[in-house]
């Protein structure tokens, strides 16, 4: 069999489909099953979302939960999976995230 040599180029964009289909492929298990045992409140201002680990999630809907949180008058500052390797939701301020939890919820489990 014949080796076939790739750029660094065609390396990096395989690369870059392969981990949109693994975020796809990861977060269907997820999506739609959220249950409160599923939120780790890490202080007083931020919840942290462990069964969304980094790269499950496109920017897309990180955007889409942004909006859904606005909707629902969630407070947030910032949203991300980069940290600490899952998804956390902080508002930057003392927020009690355990009122939100119904609301929380229903908006993970619509992304």
């Amino acid at each position: 069999m014949k080796k076939r040599h790739i750029t660094k180029k065609q390396y990096e964009r395989a690369r870059l489909i392969i981990a949109e289909y693994e975020a796809k492929f990861a977060l269907s298990f997820a999506r739609g099953s959220f249950k409160a045992s599923d939120l780790e409140y890490l202080s007083h201002s931020e919840v942290g979302i462990p069964k969304i680990k980094y790269g499950m999630i496109t920017d897309t809907q990180i955007s889409r939960l942004q909006s859904k949180l606005d909707e629902v008058n969630i407070p947030w500052f910032d949203i991300g999976t980069d940290d600490i390797g899952f998804l956390v939701i902080g508002s930057g301020k003392r927020t009690d995230y355990h009122q939100y939890e119904k609301q929380l919820l229903e908006a993970l489990n619509n992304l």
